[in-house]
């Protein structure tokens, strides 16, 4: 395995990375708008121009997915951080950061104690405003922990700042604990922390060739996947983890952090200055972190546990919270003495808006005009199914780079078949909820937790409220390109038509129970990890 000691070679940088990634997103750009332009008998117009225009953004991301694949073909062994044998635990606090939660945390808050009961680490619940039924199921769980772990081992914290978000409410902590503690580990409401956890993280931060880090991210997995929706999530994390994470903590030297799940040195982490309000304080964190010369690290060698929405209406709630956090991190890249390597991470998060704006752009100009499918007869149409497809390949088959046997390959195409399906939809309503939140400034600062009960399903009346408009734009394209006789057009797009068509039983059916739970990556590469 790759250590952090080893010099870093030109490919092994960020720039030339991005480079790859921008110069092949450039070539296919060009090939598809040349040939594009060769086979538009009316030559350029304004559709052909929104034409290219929503490729570009499409085709980085497929370089995205082709150049992580085929660094991790060299480097999939990764970057593990060395750890130093400990005389003494330092002091540390394990807290988790809540916010009107009432299902499951005495679980949760117990699972991750006893398996990380160590000495000089105490247990906190730090929290926010909130009605008085969340306070008192709060203090209901602290008294149990107590009973448990013993009053000075578990603490408590409340703010009753209505303004005060998770960051706000670490800094709360921070201004009057740093002193005694040196490390925090970070959790939300639903996290779940193994066996030796936090033990692994602290020798690593005891190592000395790991002092200029100061944000040790665990290796998240998803735990409690009782729902179909949630086990499919399960799976998608479990190659996000392997193939993206792995990756870019070789290329980039240093990853964003999430949030949670991380263990921080309380020094470094406090008064960083981060804007009041800020929802995706990860991001945030991360960047101000740097610019005080310390880096955010991948720990892929320990795990801890999350969970997941348990339908895709729970996920679409989540989802407009982040995005809300992710478009205040546009003001990051004006940001000076940012690493390019660094600025490019923050930009990609919000490329991902873009590529969703720009895939729905691109489905309708298809639809409506006479641009795009293909021209039988024409000198050009190899050339055409050639690059057509080869983009399709790489979707395709990408991530099976981190298949070691059979039954993970399985995994991935299972994952594969029913993110299209269900989640397909995203382009359309992430373009709704991006013009929601930058028109709607009452409630931009609203943070309301997920629901966290992992059975939680939907109805066909809620799938329904929730997803219509999605299924009235796919029967639209359907109804239209029949009507018109463009087949080679329904079936080139017929992923994404079939995603909107079939939202609503798609919600509905994924959101059913599974016959069992299931725990995390069952990637085979994960097995060893696996606590």
């Amino acid at each position: 395995m790759m250590m952090t000691s080893q010099p870093r070679p030109y490919y092994l940088r960020a720039r030339f990375f991005i480079g790859c990634m921008a110069a092949s997103a450039a070539v296919l750009t060009g090939l598809f708008c040349y040939y594009s332009w060769r086979d538009n008998p009316g030559g350029f117009s304004f559709a052909l121009g929104l034409f290219w225009l929503c490729l570009l953004p499409l085709f980085f991301n497929n370089a995205w997915m082709f150049w992580h694949a085929f660094y991790y073909f060299f480097v999939k062994e990764g970057v593990v951080f060395p750890e130093q044998p400990l005389v003494r635990i330092p002091k540390t606090a394990i807290i988790y950061f809540v916010r009107k939660e009432s299902t499951g945390l005495f679980e949760r808050l117990e699972y991750t104690y006893r398996n990380n009961f160590l000495p000089n680490v105490h247990l906190w619940i730090v929290s926010g405003q909130a009605p008085e039924r969340y306070i008192n199921y709060e203090c209901d769980v602290l008294q149990r922990l107590r009973a448990i772990f013993g009053e000075r081992r578990v603490h408590w914290l409340h703010t009753d700042d209505p303004a005060n978000k998770k960051r706000e409410m670490m800094d709360v902590w921070l201004n009057e604990y740093a002193g005694e503690y040196e490390y925090f580990f970070a959790c939300d409401a639903d996290t779940m922390a193994p066996k030796n956890t936090v033990l692994r993280l602290l020798r690593k931060a005891e190592h000395p060739d790991n002092r200029d880090v100061g944000c040790f991210q665990a290796h998240t997995q998803v735990g409690s996947a009782v729902t179909y929706f949630a086990d499919n999530n399960r799976k998608a994390v479990g190659i996000l983890m392997e193939l993206y994470l792995k990756t870019r903590q070789v290329v980039f030297g240093e990853v964003l952090a999430f949030g949670h799940n991380f263990l921080g040195r309380c020094e470094e982490m406090k008064n960083l200055g981060i804007p009041a309000g800020v929802l995706s304080h990860d991001i945030w964190d991360t960047v101000y972190l740097r610019r005080r010369g310390y880096r955010t690290v991948f720990c892929q060698d320990v795990l801890a546990y999350e969970e997941s929405p348990s339908n895709y209406v729970e996920e679409r709630r989540r989802n407009i919270r982040w995005m809300k956090g992710d478009l205040e991190t546009f003001a990051l890249l004006f940001e000076p003495g940012v690493p390019f390597g660094m600025w490019f991470m923050v930009y990609w998060n919000l490329h991902l808006y873009i590529s969703c704006a720009a895939l729905f752009l691109l489905m309708n100009v298809i639809t409506f005009t006479n641009v795009g499918g293909y021209s039988f007869g024409t000198h050009i149409l190899i050339l055409q199914f050639l690059l057509s497809y080869g983009v399709l390949a790489v979707i395709l088959t990408h991530r099976l780079v981190v298949a070691r046997r059979l039954r993970d390959v399985k995994e991935i195409y299972q994952e594969i078949l029913t993110s299209t399906l269900v989640a397909g939809n995203n382009i359309l309503y992430v373009l709704v909820d991006l013009i929601l939140v930058m028109t709607n400034r009452e409630g931009w600062n609203l943070w309301d937790a997920m629901l966290k009960d992992p059975r939680r399903g939907v109805s066909w009346r809620q799938a329904a409220g929730a997803l219509w408009p999605g299924t009235v734009v796919g029967l639209v394209w359907i109804t239209w390109l029949l009507a018109h006789g463009q087949y080679s057009k329904l079936a080139w797009g017929s992923p994404i038509v079939l995603a909107f068509a079939l939202s609503i039983p798609s919600a509905y059916f994924t959101s059913r129970q599974m016959p069992r739970r299931r725990l995390g990556s069952e990637l085979s590469v994960h097995q060893r990890h696996q606590q």
